[in-house]
């Protein structure tokens, strides 16, 4: 089993590189996911997009991160589908708040011969990366930026030179920065993506890895999850995302979820400045705000039942 680690900040498109990786391939994938909140929107999202790939199998973990609470049993649940399921392939898609060198060296413990650590994927999102890197720092240390792939999301149309000062922004010096999006790689490209192995130190020359920006704010992050949601109007759903971005609703940085309107469905998604709306097929309403400082009572008068 080979395990493939796709990571990003929240919203980045971690979610969309996994499907259009699965529909490229048509690989045996298993996928196990972990959000921040308490409810689980994406995995169903990718049940529906990949319904006619039997071969995907999604594994939801909730209430926590990967990197902080589950360092014994998420080991163990790789050992188990390794064991029990034998995928070719298992994609670890973290919140957009883990750490995704801690899940690195967590699960540098568990390989051997059948279960091999491929080189990670960091997806950065090219619209909305400023505030990811600059406030949120602990998350991406330099060591991370040594070892992956970075893929820059939302960039089908940028140039060469928006790609150069994104790299140079960030100060990435890694030769596995992509400077064309993901949807124009070759088969060659993806070939080594799935294949290419992470070489991981000795354990006992393992660095330490060291945050010095102050602004560093990931503690503050709070969510909520709501599924009580009341019937709402697309054009209302609209005025209220126009109204977060505005932050009347104080400070949140992502949201996501389903919404219904008569018998109708609709996914959202909102990251910083930037939102999406779009039809979906039946499924179970939910949404979930993740931010710093938010007006929760307000945001659940309005949606909730």
């Amino acid at each position: 089993m080979k395990i493939l680690l796709v990571s990003g900040f929240l919203g980045a498109g971690k979610t969309s590189f996994i499907k259009f990786l699965s529909k490229k391939t048509g690989k045996n994938f298993v996928i196990i996911e972990n959000e921040f909140a308490e409810e689980d929107v994406d995995s169903n999202i990718l049940k529906q997009d990949n319904s006619n790939n039997s071969e995907m199998e999604i594994v939801s973990i909730s209430e926590g991160c990967i990197c902080c609470s589950m360092n014994l049993s998420f080991a163990h649940s790789v050992m188990t589908i390794a064991n029990s399921l034998d995928p070719d392939y298992l994609i670890v898609e973290p919140s957009g708040v883990a750490r995704p060198k801690k899940i690195i060296d967590d699960l540098s413990k568990i390989m051997y011969d059948r279960i091999n650590l491929l080189v990670p994927i960091l997806i950065v999102d090219g619209k909305n990366y400023q505030r990811a890197f600059e406030e949120f720092a602990d998350l991406y240390p330099d060591e991370l930026l040594k070892i992956s792939r970075i893929l820059v999301s939302k960039s089908e149309d940028f140039s060469l030179d928006d790609f150069d000062r994104i790299k140079n922004n960030l100060d990435i010096k890694s030769d596995n920065f992509l400077n064309y999006h993901y949807s124009n790689l070759s088969d060659n490209e993806i070939d080594h993506i799935l294949n290419d192995k992470l070489v991981t130190t000795n354990r006992k020359d393992k660095l330490e890895i060291k945050v010095e920006n102050t602004k560093a704010r990931t503690k503050e992050l709070k969510s909520i999850s709501l599924t009580n949601l009341r019937d709402i109007n697309p054009t209302q759903m609209v005025v209220l995302l126009e109204r977060i971005i505005r932050g009347q609703y104080g400070d949140i940085l992502r949201s996501k979820g389903v919404f219904k309107y008569n018998d109708n469905y609709f996914r959202y998604e909102l990251v910083e400045n930037d939102y999406i709306i779009g039809g979906l097929e039946k499924s179970s309403t939910k949404m979930v705000f993740i931010g710093t400082n938010y007006d929760e009572k307000a945001i659940r008068q309005i949606l909730e039942k």
